[in-house]
């Protein structure tokens, strides 16, 4: 290290050794701490870049190791016989002000879901320190290139006519190519929109077609052919998280008699989002349904690609003259396909019965797949929860169909219990997943005798 003079804090103006400061011995340790960190962050950036998964950990990879890089050259600049003086002390500069740009950006990722998870704490904890490691370092690059500034030329005189006119060249220059890099990175925003905005913006679109397309009797029983068509109506691929369809049957009883709506039975009808299955009619009355058949409309997880369609047809039998009207409806639960990567086999989840808070629920616990080291440092540990709830002690019963079986999903950070997934979430991991429910209800009546 050297002083504003350019001389060496061992040696003073006749040569005689001189001992380097207490400030300039935490300069030099904290200037290494620095080094070390920035070579562990682009070693990170380096991984990811090789073998991240996806666009998006790509491209932070490659802003981050921009970053690192020139924070290394920095500090390597630091160590040398004259890093006092200009250009270096520039460089320096450049070097603490990325470590400062490049630990924002991380702790900005940290925050936006931290937990209180072993591994995000100890980042978060390293992160905030070299920050202010960086912020100190900064603070003594620029009281040094004060020091180190140069005295000023003569007002006049030949020699200043050569500085003046050496400086109008650079300038031109540096004018000339701050134009090109201007001109260049025009183009920077349409295309970090284009390739990394737009795609990871879109939402889920998925429809749902319900088509009861025959009733017949057969062997004195009823046989009830159903179709179920799912279809990505939009630009981005989705998973189908856990879906549910059920056939049910009711007892209509029509009297002839009308009845006159009042303001109870119009709530009764619409006071919860049941669809448009939900009614009053003045002459018929709907007693509870009863469930015929229900299962799963596709596989946990499945995949559909922009403008792919699935359907599932479903055959189910019913006792003969037990009902007279026919309800089939699908529930899913979707979202952005890259949002939901589970480290396990979806085709073979670990389904596990169990009572929560007096409900009957079978539950799906599957880990996100980290993307990479920087989402692996940043990102909490993430869980895709699904449950199907078969029985329980709530009274949920309404004559639009059964209060069991239903479905959920979320996705949680790691550790919550059951009764968590009863719920929606609000960590805020599904709104940026998009996740989000569709569904359909198809209704008919029994053939003619």
């Amino acid at each position: 290290m050297t002083d504003g003079g350019g001389l060496r804090p061992d040696d003073d103006s006749t040569g005689a050794p001189q001992r380097p400061t207490v400030r300039a011995r935490l300069t030099s340790l904290l200037r290494w701490v620095l080094l070390l960190y920035a070579l562990m962050v682009g070693a990170v950036a380096a991984v990811d870049l090789l073998t991240g998964d996806g666009l998006s950990i790509r491209m932070d990879a490659v802003l981050l190791g921009s970053l690192a890089l020139v924070t290394v050259l920095g500090c390597a600049a630091s160590f040398g016989e004259q890093a006092s003086r200009r250009p270096r002390i520039f460089l320096l500069a450049a070097g603490d002000l990325c470590a400062l740009v490049a630990n924002l950006w991380l702790l900005s990722r940290i925050q936006s879901n931290f937990v209180w998870q072993t591994r995000l704490t100890l980042v978060l904890l390293t992160v905030a320190t070299t920050w202010m490691v960086a912020a100190f370092l900064a603070w003594e690059d620029i009281q040094q290139a004060r020091r180190s500034r140069p005295a000023p030329p003569p007002a006049s005189g030949p020699e200043s006519h050569q500085r003046l006119s050496a400086r109008a060249t650079t300038l031109a220059g540096a004018l000339g190519a701050a134009g090109t890099l201007l001109a260049a990175s025009l183009a920077l925003p349409q295309f970090w929109y284009a390739v990394r905005y737009e795609p990871y913006a879109l939402a889920p679109v998925v429809s749902v077609e319900n088509d009861i397309k025959q009733v017949r009797v057969v062997g004195g029983q009823l046989e009830i052919t159903a179709v179920i068509t799912l279809q990505n109506s939009g630009d981005t691929p989705v998973a189908v998280l856990v879906s549910l369809y059920e056939v049910t049957g009711s007892t209509v009883t029509a009297d002839g008699v009308r009845r006159h709506p009042s303001t109870d039975t119009i709530t009764d009808a619409v006071e919860e989002n049941y669809g448009p299955a939900a009614r009053y009619n003045t002459y018929a009355t709907y007693p509870d349904p009863q469930t015929i058949q229900v299962g799963p409309v596709a596989w946990d997880h499945a995949w559909l690609g922009p403008g792919e369609k699935t359907h599932t047809t479903v055959l189910a039998h019913a006792p003969r003259n037990r009902f007279n009207l026919l309800r089939l409806t699908t529930d899913l639960a979707v979202a952005r396909a890259d949002q939901v990567d589970v480290e396990t086999d979806p085709r073979r989840p670990n389904r596990v019965p169990k009572d929560c808070q007096g409900t009957s629920i079978i539950e799906t616990r599957q880990p996100i797949h980290h993307t990479g080291l920087l989402d692996w440092a940043t990102e909490s540990d993430r869980e895709l929860v699904t449950i199907w709830a078969i029985d329980g002690a709530k009274d949920d019963k309404t004559p639009w169909w059964p209060g069991f079986p239903w479905i959920n999903a979320s996705l949680q950070h790691t550790g919550h219990s059951c009764t968590h997934a009863l719920d929606q979430d609000d960590d805020g991991l599904e709104t940026r997943a998009m996740l989000g429910w569709a569904g359909a209800i198809a209704e008919t009546g029994l053939p003619t005798p």
